[in-house]
């Protein structure tokens, strides 16, 4: 479409579709986050059946209860990398979307600075999302499968 120059024209806010990733389940049931630096991580699991306490007589001893026991899982954790290309093309002649074209564009440094930025929250969404995916993995099934090139 072309644009004509003696035309009256207005651009608008863009309309951005995306929305922030919501983390109901990771803050409802994983709200104890800790940030580990191992390269495995080792846990001990408690499997006990969920018992209810015996009844017994006034004037009989105590029932004997069994304690449970614990095993111990070590796993490695797999990593999460991505990187988005920037080409020039989308530093100096492209724009953002809502940017008007009839005042002349910003800088290409600033331009540059900003799509950065643009793309670490898009990364920074897509872990947010993978750990809300693990948190309804794990609250659907009980375990989460990793797929991908992951070996561990």
């Amino acid at each position: 479409m072309a644009v004509s120059l003696y035309e009256t024209r207005t651009m608008l806010q863009a309309l951005e579709q995306m929305y922030p990733p919501r983390t109901v389940l990771r803050d409802m049931f994983f709200s104890n986050v800790e940030v580990l630096d191992t390269e495995y991580v080792d846990m001990d699991v408690i499997k006990g059946k969920r018992k209810l306490a015996p009844f017994v007589k006034p004037i009989s001893q105590a029932a004997v209860i069994e304690r449970v026991g614990f095993t111990t899982k070590s796993i490695k954790p797999p990593y999460v990398k991505m990187k988005m290309k920037l080409e020039p093309s989308d530093i100096l002649t492209n724009r953002d979307a809502g940017a008007t074209i009839y005042l002349g564009n910003s800088n290409p440094a600033l331009r540059a600075a900003q799509q950065l930025n643009k793309d670490l929250s898009y990364m920074q969404e897509q872990i947010v999302r993978r750990l809300e995916w693990m948190a309804a993995q794990l609250l659907a099934t009980g375990k989460v499968i990793l797929t991908g090139e992951y070996e561990g």
